[in-house]
């Protein structure tokens, strides 16, 4: 569909290791065949761009491969054993711009061996050149295992330039005695003006990679912070508080921009957290220019049922999660109801009797047909996720949501937030974000569901919303 290209055919090849790789061919609507390597690598940066706004990440192609045309057979059908494999360095758009730094040295290196490239360049697109998920756990766990560090593999998805990584294998190593902190800061995207910041909050999973479709939409004039929950590792719940979280929020984002005018951004249970931000930035005399919340509910009125956590209702969720498994009486063979002392031991026992068991698979997958949809979607790689991963996700949800019931919602001072919409949230009313808050909020819709928000194709109108928010100190929105 785009104007430069004439005729495209896209192929699953094989990378010599069993993992497969889209790699796409196609010829220009001009008719041009003999473009220079700097032509070709703009107008591949350009199809790229076009792409992400319009299909999911892993649906675009890791190589294009311009050609004068495409080979036919005889009876007129696209010769397939006809088009070339890649070859050489992959054409990304970007400059090459060579290592300076000993470990971007040394990450140079192992990016070529992973991708199987000639040359790596600092500001190379790992999944831009080449690369795919199984690609990126091998570059995971070969530079954990050369610089002897422990470099988690949502690391390259979040900093997928080697320039970026080294910094922060850099920052790790300068800062190694504050590591717990900076696990709630991840820098989603790098932005050219080094004095401007955006911070995102996390939703419901603590996690904050659902933004990085978006910020690879929006323009790159600021430093786009994440801030998210460290790996929930108990598997079981844990009392949490909206307003202790804000203050640690807030006291992460001083440490970036010590001085207002701040932008805050919040999706789903993340909004009422950087609400609460907002407010203790306020009640400190700072500014706060930009409060936007992304599908987010307002906390329930202050007479909802608060939802508290002891192991009495541990032990009661488990033995009716267990009683569940039909032909299987797990709850006896786990001796569950005499054995625990604690919340964690209850979870412990369950993903030890169910791990352990004959029937493993089955009862997990019967586990996992109890979720609701809202835990399948809020989890990321939910149906990977053997129970022992799975269950501290869920306690995580239900930690948060907990916390949820605990808020009651004060006035902000001065900043008027702004709420976009998913247009299937039929049931999201900013008006209650009003009379929590006692003020006003600026509405808008986007189009998509509460999670289909983030994704391609609706996630670029969200970005068009959001930008235009971040721009303009008066964006034009519904007031409520």
């Amino acid at each position: 569909r785009h104007e430069a290209v004439q005729e495209a055919v896209v192929l699953a090849r094989d990378d010599g290791d069993g993992q497969p790789y889209l790699c796409a061919y196609y010829t220009a609507a001009s008719g041009e065949s003999d473009a220079s390597l700097s032509q070709q690598a703009s107008e591949v940066s350009e199809l790229r761009n076009y792409l992400k706004a319009a299909v999911p990440d892993y649906m675009i192609p890791s190589y294009f491969v311009p050609l004068a045309a495409i080979p036919m057979t005889g009876n007129g059908k696209v010769d397939r054993k006809a088009l070339p494999a890649p070859q050489g360095h992959v054409l990304t758009g970007t400059p090459y711009a060579a290592p300076r730094s000993e470990v971007e040295v040394v990450l140079a290196g192992i990016w070529q061996d992973v991708l199987g490239i000639s040359r790596a360049g600092i500001d190379d697109h790992f999944f831009e050149s080449g690369g795919h998920s199984l690609k990126a756990m091998a570059l995971s766990d070969e530079i954990s295992r050369v610089l002897g560090i422990s470099l988690p593999l949502q690391e390259v998805f979040l900093r997928p330039t080697i320039r970026e990584l080294a910094a922060c294998i850099e920052l790790h190593r300068v800062r190694e005695d504050q590591h717990d902190k900076h696990q709630h800061l991840v820098l989603l995207k790098k932005g050219k003006d080094q004095n401007r910041h955006i911070f995102m909050i996390h939703g419901g999973s603590g996690d904050v990679t659902v933004y990085v479709p978006l910020v690879n939409l929006l323009q790159d004039n600021a430093n786009y912070w994440g801030i998210q929950l460290p790996t929930w590792e108990q598997p079981s719940p844990k009392r949490l508080s909206i307003e202790e979280l804000a203050a640690s929020y807030a006291g992460y984002m001083a440490e970036i921009q010590p001085h207002g005018p701040y932008i805050i951004v919040g999706m789903s249970l993340g909004g009422t957290i950087g609400y609460e931000v907002a407010r203790l930035l306020e009640a400190r005399g700072q500014q706060v220019e930009r409060l936007i919340l992304i599908d987010s509910h307002a906390p329930a009125a202050a007479d909802t049922a608060v939802v508290e956590f002891s192991l009495e209702t541990e032990l009661e969720l488990a033995g009716d999660l267990l009683s569940r498994m039909d032909g299987v009486d797990v709850l006896t063979e786990t001796g569950l109801m005499g054995s625990c002392r604690t919340m964690e031991e209850v979870w412990n026992h369950v993903i030890q009797t169910v791990e352990q068991h004959e029937r493993r698979d089955e009862l997990l997958a019967g586990i996992k047909l109890l979720a609701d949809e809202d835990i399948r979607q809020t989890i990321p790689q939910f149906d990977q996720l053997s129970l022992g991963k799975l269950l501290p996700y869920v306690h995580l949800i239900r930690s948060l949501t907990a916390a949820l019931t605990r808020y009651s919602l004060q006035p902000l001072q001065h900043c008027t937030p702004d709420l976009i919409i998913a247009s299937a949230s039929a049931d999201l009313e900013a008006a209650r974000w009003c009379a929590g808050g006692r003020g006003h909020v600026r509405t808008y819709s986007a189009e998509g569901d509460h999670y289909s928000i983030f994704t391609a194709p609706y996630v670029a109108g969200l970005a068009a919303i959001m930008q235009e928010l971040i721009q303009n100190k008066e964006a034009a929105g519904q007031p409520v």
